[in-house]
């Protein structure tokens, strides 16, 4: 419990966390994860946002073994594989996985759960850490499914 604790208040403390300029992938993320500064359609962050926060926290092996990805849908394939699936009662850290909307079986976008119905994630829509309603309609039709970080 102690490791969501501290990713959930690291999260936190990353709210408002901006890409510059608007719609250019820049961000501080980006830059820790690929080792220098990207920019550019083919580096979205809502991955690497969690990955960076799993790191700082020291623990990297519950992200995805300890190894890297950008990639949501290897992620979730991931967590798949290993049993770490959920679609219910939801924990504070847990992952949560959305679909692309052009395709029902790709995960495209992924947040951490952060309680109450809402999660933290950064929406390529705004280029902005922020909290949103897991429950909101957009949400709830491009919802996939949810990993469990720690426990049972």
């Amino acid at each position: 419990m102690a490791a969501s604790e501290d990713l959930l208040a690291l999260a936190r403390r990353e709210i408002g966390t901006k890409e510059q300029p608007a719609g250019s992938n820049r961000v501080k993320y980006n830059t820790e994860y690929y080792g220098w500064e990207v920019s550019g359609r083919a580096y979205p962050w809502c991955c690497v946002f969690l990955w960076w926060l799993f790191r700082m926290c020291g623990a990297s092996a519950l992200f995805y073994g300890g190894a890297r990805t950008a990639s949501c849908g290897t992620l979730m394939d991931y967590a798949r594989r290993n049993g770490l699936l959920v679609t219910k009662d939801y924990r504070p850290g847990d992952l949560v996985f959305f679909r692309a909307a052009w395709s029902p079986w790709i995960a495209s976008h992924v947040g951490i759960y952060a309680g109450n119905g809402q999660f933290i994630h950064s929406p390529n829509s705004r280029s902005v850490v922020s909290y949103a309603d897991l429950y909101s309609d957009y949400y709830t039709n491009h919802y996939y499914s949810a990993r469990r970080i720690c426990g049972n």
